[in-house]
């Protein structure tokens, strides 16, 4: 996950994720789409060197709401209609960059000896896979390339890294090169969830045995881990339900970073008409003192971030 500012332990990761048992989330589809359909006046040409303009009805395609738009085409028109300016875009070119190139070595991690780990410790004191060290330098290489940034801070990285002032510019990126580690389904879940729940605050416990009981269509919410916050959100966002990564007696702020996972995480929900939380404020709130600083977090639905919060207070 990535956050772009302009300038002027893993095995302790303890998380929930239930699933909603309809496919509302947010109040809305999420196929919903708006497309704004310009259609001029159409020329034909006439006899050599004349124009004439076509009286009758022009035929227009109906445009699908399933259409996909690129990237490179939505930042053209987010650029020329203002809304950002050309070094965002270009930063955000060169983000998409970097993720094909990552995409691309997933793809062969097998035969180029890319799987398993480094045989290092981040700063975080997880153990760092190849490809968490790969996917670091090519996010870096592509942010320093492309002129416009002029601090960079990664998961993987100590300290933020000043860029060379020749390619220096006036963002600050923060990012996590690879997300997601785990994978855990069924039995396995519940074995895991069970062995945690000790660590967890009572009311907390509270909530998630509410979540446990049938609901107004008369059925429970499902639990499920990946351990992949970026999945987990995906899906969510496809068929509903309430995220959790909370703090416990083993991790007192949480286990996820606020600059690179949550915050980039809570305004995309937001704009979807959800909420994140802390269980006390709202994520966006909350300003960072620390590249690296954690949080727990609760994504959901406002009304099941309403619940949540009553049942914590």
């Amino acid at each position: 996950m990535i956050q772009a500012t302009r300038t002027t332990p893993s095995s302790s990761r303890v998380l929930f994720s239930f699933s909603s048992p309809d496919l509302n989330f947010l109040g809305r589809s999420h196929h919903a789409a708006i497309y704004r359909q310009e259609v001029g006046n159409r020329s034909i040409m006439g006899s050599p060197g004349a124009v004439a303009r076509s009286t009758n009805p022009v035929s227009v395609r109906k445009r699908s709401n399933y259409e996909i738009e690129n990237l490179t085409t939505w930042l053209l028109k987010q650029e020329q209609a203002g809304n950002i300016d050309t070094e965002l875009t270009i930063v955000i070119s060169s983000i998409s960059q970097a993720c094909k190139q990552i995409a691309s070595l997933l793809q062969r991690s097998s035969i180029i000896n890319l799987t398993g780990s480094q045989g290092t410790i981040n700063i975080q004191g997880e153990q760092q896979k190849k490809l968490d060290v790969v996917s670091n330098e090519v996010f870096c290489n592509c942010l320093r390339s492309s002129g416009r940034t002029k601090i960079i801070a990664s998961e993987e990285e100590d300290v933020p890294v000043a860029v060379e002032e020749t390619y220096s510019g006036n963002y600050t990126v923060v990012f996590d090169p690879r997300e997601g580690n785990y994978d855990l389904w069924d039995d396995k879940l519940k074995s895991y969830l069970t062995n945690l729940r000790h660590l967890w605050d009572d009311k907390l416990k509270s909530y998630l045995t509410n979540l446990r009981q049938p609901g107004p269509n008369g059925k429970p919410y499902t639990g499920r881990y990946i351990g992949c916050l970026v999945g987990e959100i995906h899906r969510m966002l496809l068929v509903g339900g309430v995220y959790g990564n909370p703090d416990n007696v083993n991790s007192k702020e949480g286990n996820l970073r606020l600059l690179y996972e949550c915050a980039p995480m809570s305004f995309l929900i937001e704009q979807a008409g959800g909420k994140a939380t802390n269980g006390v404020q709202r994520i966006l709130d909350i300003e960072p003192e620390r590249i690296h600083q954690r949080t727990p977090i609760y994504i959901g639905s406002p009304d099941e971030i309403d619940k949540l919060h009553s049942y914590l207070a």
